[in-house]
């Protein structure tokens, strides 16, 4: 939150930023390395550019696949709810999450 917040981001948007991260870390921790032996990589990237905060987040992961477990895309919607833009690619193997936060 603190390099949100020294981009221009108000209390209320360090919020909205704050949850919307978790949430996509959460679901590498719940998602991404299922199956595995051990536990994988996850790495964060932040850049202000504009009146824009961009936060990727990265994992070498089994990728973007469709899941079949109750409450399946609840973080993902809200997430969507918080950002400007949502983009995610697959990177095989991994994947990567681009949340484009409106600050200012």
């Amino acid at each position: 939150m603190q390099f949100a917040s020294d981009c221009g981001a108000s209390q209320r948007q360090c919020e909205d930023i704050a949850v919307a991260v978790s949430e996509a870390l959460s679901n590498v921790v719940k998602h991404a390395y299922v199956g595995h032996d051990a536990p994988g990589i996850v790495a964060i990237e932040a850049s202000a550019r504009r009146s824009a905060l961009v936060v990727v987040v990265c994992d070498e992961g089994l990728g973007i696949r469709a899941r079949e477990s109750r409450g399946v895309g609840m973080g993902l919607r809200l997430i969507f709810r918080l950002t400007e833009r949502l983009e995610f690619v697959d990177t095989m193997p991994g994947a990567r999450v681009s949340m484009t936060f409106r600050i200012g």
